[in-house]
């Protein structure tokens, strides 16, 4: 087994996230996977449009739209946020600001929405989803989505 570390520099200040996933390494990543679980807190999918491994065109317009559920026992309050990225790890632009939404209590439910124009110089979207606890820069046990790109 060997780890890959995908790195994101986001708009929240200067937090920097180490995006783990760890696989054999002439294994093939699959469409979604969840990152090594972090203590004390967790991201799960709940549901997804559209289903990874469906394959996007260069250019077009896709609309995702998720529901994750997280629990949250070492901070009063997180953030979910959607990071989307190329295959080389390249930051996908939006035109709109980076999209997240509040993950207050100990518990619960978020929906996030976000349309993105599909990049024409990638062969793959990967979709990052992590639970960032207030306090913390590094996270773990985040929800990764991989779309291949087509014509």
């Amino acid at each position: 087994m060997y780890m890959r570390s995908f790195t994101a520099v986001l708009g929240l200040g200067s937090l920097i996230w180490t995006f783990p996933a760890t696989m054999a390494a002439d294994a093939p990543l699959p469409w979604a996977f969840k990152g090594e679980a972090a203590e004390g807190y967790s991201i799960d999918l709940v549901s997804i449009d559209p289903i990874p491994g469906t394959r996007l065109a260069r250019g077009s317009s896709v609309a995702f739209k998720l529901v994750v559920s997280y629990k949250n026992a070492i901070a009063p309050h997180g953030k979910i946020i959607l990071v989307f990225q190329d295959e080389e790890n390249g930051k996908v632009a939006s035109n709109a600001p980076q999209v997240s939404a509040d993950a207050p209590g100990p518990e619960g439910t978020a929906s996030l929405e976000q349309t993105i124009i599909v990049p024409a110089h990638a062969k793959e979207l990967r979709l990052f989803v992590p639970l960032v606890p207030d306090g913390l820069k590094n996270t773990s046990g985040e929800l990764t989505f991989r779309y291949p790109i087509g014509r």
